[in-house]
C-alpha cells in the first residue's frame, strides 16, 4: 500500500487547502508540494480499493462458474 493516511484525512486536507488556496498554480511551493502528496495518497487509496473489489469479484465469478451457476 502507498499511503498513510485516511481517505476521509485526506479528502478533509484538501478541501482546507482548497478553501485556502483556490487557484493550485498561485499556491506557495510547499504548499503545493504537499497538496501534491495528498492528491497522490488519494489516488493510490482509490486504485487500491478498486484493484482489491474487481479482485473479489472476479474470484467470485470464477467460483460461481465452477459450481455451475
Amino acid at each position: 500500500m502507498c499511503y498513510t493516511l485516511h481517505m476521509e484525512t485526506i479528502v478533509e486536507q484538501l478541501n482546507e487547502l482548497d478553501n485556502q488556496y483556490p487557484n493550485v498554480m498561485k499556491m506557495p511551493k510547499d504548499i503545493r508540494e504537499k497538496y501534491n502528496r495528498l492528491s497522490q495518497q488519494l489516488i493510490c487509496q482509490v486504485w487500491d480499493i478498486r484493484h482489491k473489489d474487481h479482485g473479489s469479484i472476479h474470484s467470485h465469478l470464477k467460483a460461481g462458474e465452477k459450481d455451475g451457476m
